[in-house]
This record gives C-alpha cells, sequence and structure tokens, in this order.
C-alpha cells in the first residue's frame, strides 16, 4: 500500500451502496438501460488486464478507448498522477476535436 494511499470505509459503502442493495436482475436491467443512452466518447484506464467480458460490454459503446495500465491497480489516477493527467489531457483534447 503506497503511504499515501488512506481508504476511507464511508467513501467505499457510498461506491458499492447501489451494488450492495439492489436486486442484481434490477440493477443489470438499470446498467443496460443507463450504457444504451452513451453517445460520448470515453476513455477508460485500468490497472490490471480487461477481462474479455469487459471487452464485450465496452464494444457494445460507440467510440470508447480502453487502455490497460498492468500493475498500477484500482486508483491509476493516484499512482501515477502526471501519467494520468498527460493521458486524460489527450482524450479531452480528442474530444475537442470529434466534436
Amino acid at each position: 500500500m503506497l503511504d499515501t494511499h488512506k481508504v476511507e470505509q464511508d467513501v467505499v459503502l457510498g461506491y458499492w451502496n447501489q451494488v450492495l442493495t439492489t436486486d442484481p436482475a434490477e440493477l443489470r436491467a438499470w446498467i443496460v438501460e443507463k450504457a444504451a443512452g452513451i453517445r460520448v466518447p470515453y476513455l477508460a484506464v485500468f490497472g490490471r488486464p480487461v477481462t474479455g467480458g469487459e471487452r464485450e460490454r465496452f464494444d457494445r459503446l460507440p467510440d470508447g478507448q480502453v487502455e490497460e495500465w498492468l500493475g498500477d491497480g484500482h486508483f491509476v489516477h493516484l499512482v501515477d498522477s502526471k501519467r494520468f493527467a498527460t493521458r486524460l489531457n489527450a482524450f479531452v483534447r480528442y474530444c475537442e476535436q470529434a466534436a
């Protein structure tokens, strides 16, 4: 664990509240409905290999960029903030050109 990495329990539980309290079929239907409405470019950066199922789901959405930063874990934006900021800036420029 990084010395600067502090996990706050209330933040983690806030992220997971809907997943932990919603019927799985209802949650899946909600996700499918929300995903079908996405019509903007997106950037997904993973600190681990992306699974085949994840790739399949991402492929359903138009104009996506998926990257694997292996070994960086869940919080890639904190592990290498400069790299993440540089990548995010490039993505913003891409979005501006696409608009």
